[in-house]
């Protein structure tokens, strides 16, 4: 639980950071385009931006954040369910129990990354005219 809690916050800073940063410098290109001669900084900040969504696409911090955030509440969920002996821990070896829940939710949690992964890699390149 404390592994998914913390790759969820650290994925919910860098997303949060990353479009903080694409409002800030993405609001500073139409002032920058109206000043005579300054052109290319216009480019090199409208270039920042993209660059930016780039990165989100790329290493995906705002899907990170909400899968490991799900995952992390799922387990704790288990968690109380467990500690109050209520649910699925009622009767019965609780451990066995237990250990078969927190497998199936982190098999769930892997087959959802391998879709996610598998449809990004079977989508063609972009063909050039």
């Amino acid at each position: 639980m404390a592994w998914y809690r913390g790759k969820s916050s650290v994925a919910q800073q860098m997303y949060k950071r990353v479009k903080f940063g694409q409002i800030v410098v993405g609001g500073m290109v139409p002032v920058l385009a109206v000043v005579p001669g300054w052109n290319w900084l216009t480019a090199i900040v409208a270039a920042t931006v993209v660059i930016a969504e780039g990165a989100q696409q790329l290493f995906q911090w705002q899907n990170n954040w909400l899968g490991y955030r799900s995952i992390a509440e799922a387990l704790k969920g288990e968690k109380y369910l467990y500690l109050a002996h209520a649910g699925n821990y009622r009767d019965g070896d609780r451990r066995t129990v237990l250990a078969e829940r927190l497998e199936q939710l982190l098999s769930q949690q892997n087959l959802r990354w391998i879709d996610e992964h598998e449809s990004q890699r079977s989508v063609p390149p972009p063909t050039t005219p």
